[in-house]
């Protein structure tokens, strides 16, 4: 196929080759894009990074390099890719061989902060992303990141995190708009990056499905152009679907003003993709957060949040600025059965097994410390890590480094990579007692090991992040895994670690169990919810004005 030679011609082809990958019509984008020869491979990268052919996109990143080794655009993209794919030190050192070129800009700070909250760094990675929100103080990405952050931090607290949100976004959303006639099914948008194959899907995909159909109207707002199998079960749910790639803040909140929707939901939060600025255009009545992020996002335009007791206890319900809407449990999502084939042989014993599937950048310095006493009291114990991050050698050297402080030795360490949902639940058969993650606690991850038996483990936090395991075990009524202090958590570890073979003999009857007590909760919390936006419409709901706060404090600094 012959490139073009034309710049005018060139310009033509990027400019719709992008609009193409923005579509979701990938092919036809490629192609063009590959007809604008060398000089386009920077916006074929991001087009094939868009599409989530990440692997792809690094490939056409290192040819474009090749040839312009000091171009600070294909080192900064070239960084994100490396983070997507999980090599936060490669990524690290393609962000400082772009610092070095006098390039700083708040997007190649931003990846360096990733790629350092994926090495452990989380401190740095603040510090980082606050450079990053000094150079772009309009750079919301950023900002949520800080926010996110706080997740990780051991030191963290409800009260602490909310006055962070309001620091970093101050100021009140755009006026409430008159309330919509109240007649007919009330209109409900969802706003979701997530939106197709994703952990997140999982937990609210099921939740949509299951709203009253008679009294509610569903559009979905999509915030990326992938699609699968998990886009068109939702599609095939809804009443109305629309894309919000390419969109500005302002153009999406005219679209959903347009569409009459009485109830907008943001499912995505402080997470990567969110679209929490148009919330604060106030392009609907009523405006929700719900499932995507439990803590709250705590900026202009969230009028409720959908929680429970346990993330929001009662002595902190006042520090949050929304109406608080309680559910059974809002991080569930239909249990997945146990993969076929039998348990494998355990004649003779082998050694208990401990298990943590979570993301890596979840181990916290004090979660390792417990874990390496749990470890150090019992050598007869075996931990099994599965994550891509593992892969890198920095994030691999971390872990083996803490728990070298406790003397335990590298074998009895053993770091795997993610793997599809099948082979991934099958390997829950090797774990004995799954540990969970702190500060930031296991949602979905909690939920499959509970699926396929395998008791969980957790610490209750100070944040409704440090929570969600609790929240589901309350539901599940095990509150014998909920621990209240590091000491507890070893302590209860060590008793579990004591008394294995009853929890290998009560695997199967209580992941039964749990199924038919989650499907009764997933009912309930549509029919609650359901009962909320109907009397939401209506004006029976008004979100509390919020604590008072100190000034606002710049994002920086």
């Amino acid at each position: 196929m012959p490139l073009m030679s034309d710049q005018a011609g060139r310009d033509r082809i990027l400019a719709e080759g992008w609009r193409l990958a923005q579509a979701g019509a990938f092919t036809e984008a490629f192609d063009l894009l590959r007809r604008a020869g060398p000089g386009a491979r920077l916006a074929l990268a991001r087009a094939q990074a868009l599409a989530g052919d990440y692997a792809v996109a690094e490939g056409t990143l290192a040819a474009a390099l090749a040839d312009h080794p000091d171009d600070p655009d294909l080192m900064t993209d070239a960084a994100r890719i490396a983070v997507r794919l999980s090599r936060p030190t490669l990524a690290l050192a393609r962000t400082d061989r772009a610092l070095a070129t006098g390039t700083r800009t708040s997007r190649l700070l931003r990846e360096r902060g990733n790629a350092l909250m994926q090495l452990g760094d989380l401190a740095g990675a603040v510090e980082t992303w606050r450079e990053a929100c000094r150079i772009d103080p309009t750079d919301r990405l950023t900002a949520s990141n800080i926010i996110y952050a706080a997740s990780l931090d051991p030191g963290a607290t409800t009260a602490g995190l909310k006055a962070l949100q309001r620091g970093i976004f101050p100021g009140a959303a755009r006026a409430v708009p008159p309330p919509a006639d109240p007649q007919g099914r009330v209109h409900v948008g969802y706003v979701s990056a997530c939106f197709r194959s994703h952990a997140a899907a999982r937990v609210f995909v099921p939740l949509i499905e299951r709203h009253d159909r008679g009294r509610v109207r569903i559009t979905c707002y999509s915030g990326s152009p992938r699609r699968d199998g998990m886009t068109v079960r939702l599609r095939l749910a809804v009443d109305g679907w629309r894309s919000l790639v390419g969109l500005s803040d302002e153009e999406a909140a005219r679209l959903i003003r347009a569409d009459a929707v009485d109830i907008l939901v943001d499912l995505d939060g402080h997470t990567s993709g969110n679209r929490l600025g148009l919330f604060a255009l106030r392009p609907a009545p009523v405006q929700v957060s719900a499932w995507g992020y439990l803590p709250g996002p705590g900026t202009p335009g969230i009028d409720a949040l959908v929680t429970d007791p346990v993330l929001a206890p009662r002595s902190e319900r006042h520090l949050f600025p929304e109406a608080l809407v309680d559910v059974p449990c809002p991080t569930l999502c239909d249990l997945q059965p146990a993969p076929e084939g039998d348990e494998p042989p355990r004649d003779p014993p082998g050694p208990v097994r401990l298990g943590c599937f979570a993301r890596a950048e979840k181990l916290s310095d004090p979660l390792l410390a417990m874990w390496g006493r749990i470890m150090a009291a019992r050598p007869a114990t075996e931990l099994i890590l599965k994550d891509d991050l593992y892969a890198d050698p920095g994030v691999e050297r971390r872990v083996l480094r803490r728990m070298a402080d406790f003397g335990i030795a590298p074998h009895r360490l053993r770091f795997e990579g993610r793997e599809a949902l099948a082979p991934y639940l099958a390997r829950h058969r090797d774990i004995d007692l799954a540990l969970d993650t702190y500060p930031y606690s296991g949602g979905l991850v909690s939920l499959d090991a509970l699926s396929q038996g395998v008791p969980v483990l957790t610490l209750c936090g100070a944040l409704p992040s440090a929570r969600t395991t609790a929240s589901i075990l309350a539901l599940l009524q095990r509150d014998e895994l909920v621990t209240a202090t590091p000491d507890g958590y070893v302590a209860a570890a060590l008793a579990l670690i004591d008394d294995v073979e009853r929890l290998r003999q009560s695997r199967a009857a209580a992941s039964g169990h749990y199924d038919r007590v989650v499907r009764s909760a997933l009912d309930r919390t549509a029919a609650r919810f359901d009962r909320f936006i109907l009397a939401a419409r209506a004006g029976a709901i008004l979100p509390p004005a919020g604590p008072p706060g100190p000034p606002p404090v710049d994002p920086s600094g």
